[in-house]
């Protein structure tokens, strides 16, 4: 739905707004209209079963490892994954973004803030010093480290998971052909 047609109606409520269109690569992709804060994961030593691939758009099937990676005896995991699966009372597929579909949000975020902002949502942060959690893990080092995404240029830094930052639930979209 388009911005004129949704803001001049009342039935529907936005839940998050498209930053990329379907392509060879990847699916398209919506960015939730608020952010989530937390760790990676809550026990340094622990692998989380990522891709570790900082060119994959993977960040779903990412996530769901993060949060299959979770050991029931001792109750470590990684709790970021645990809230992208309580993020949407609707039982959405929330997810965490691989570092690809991070740095294609933060491309897209100077364009669509303005409607994330009037949807009611929280703009992406897009100061200097703003680091958002991607989904894939340091590959010469996944039991201590995962990459943050600068929201400022797409710049990437190796970070031990038990940090806490802010991370951006995104949403595949299917649309029928």
């Amino acid at each position: 739905m388009d911005t004129a047609a949704f803001f001049s109606q009342n039935s529907k409520k936005a839940v998050g707004v498209v930053f990329a269109e379907a392509a060879e690569q990847h699916p398209a992709m919506a960015v939730m209209l608020n952010e989530a804060h937390g760790a990676f994961c809550d026990s340094l030593g622990l692998a989380n079963g990522t891709s570790q691939d900082i060119e994959a758009f993977d960040g779903f099937t990412n996530t769901v490892a993060m949060f299959n990676s979770g050991v029931q005896k001792t109750g470590k995991g990684s709790p970021i994954a645990l809230e992208m699966f309580n993020f949407h009372h609707h039982g959405q597929s929330d997810y965490i973004p691989s570092v690809a579909e991070q740095r294609l949000l933060m491309k897209s975020a100077p364009h669509i803030n303005s409607i994330i902002g009037k949807l009611g949502g929280q703009p992406i942060d897009l100061s200097l010093d703003t680091w958002y959690w991607t989904s894939t893990e340091v590959k010469d080092n996944p039991n201590y480290q995962a990459w943050l995404c600068s929201s400022a240029n797409g710049g990437i830094m190796e970070t031990p998971k038990t940090e806490s930052h802010k991370v951006r639930a995104i949403v595949k979209l299917n649309y029928p052909n």
